[in-house]
Order: structure tokens, then sequence, then C-alpha cells
């Protein structure tokens, strides 16, 4: 077997360039499969967990309605406004 100086220039073009070729390819394999695996993330955030926090501050706003009308109805001196909060 010859080594690899001994080859032909063309030889080593060739096979320098099917080197860098398949690293471009492993390359884009890797960043293919890592954008593929975010999509997955962003579909679990998107259809699970903002859900579940839009549902939180759904019921945050509420407690706080009720805490705001709990208020008003305690600090408030006129009887008609105390039974509209309560």
């Amino acid at each position: 077997m010859r080594s690899f100086g001994n080859l032909r220039i063309g030889v080593r073009l060739a096979s320098g360039f099917a080197m860098i070729t398949a690293l471009l390819v492993g390359t884009a394999a890797v960043g293919i499969s890592r954008i593929n695996a975010v999509n997955a993330n962003t579909e679990i955030i998107l259809h699970d967990r903002y859900v579940k926090v839009a549902h939180a501050h759904t019921i945050e706003n509420a407690v706080d309605r009720q805490a705001r009308d709990m208020r008003t109805g305690l600090v408030a001196a006129d009887p008609a406004i105390v039974d509209g909060e309560l």
C-alpha cells in the first residue's frame, strides 16, 4: 500500500474533497436532528406548558378580583357598596 504522499495530486485532492464532503454531510445531519429536537420541545411548551400557565393566570386574576372586592367591601362605608362588592 502506498502512503498518502506517494499518491498522485488528483487522488489526494479527490480524497480530501471526499473527506470534507463527508464532514459537511455529518454536520448537516447533526444540525437537522438538533432542529427536530428543538421543534419537539417547542411543541411541548406550546401545547402543554403554555396552556397550564394561561390557566394559572386566569385563576390568579380571579383571586385578585375577589381580593379587591373583599377589600372594597370591608373599607366602604356605604351599605349599598358593601352589598354590591360582597
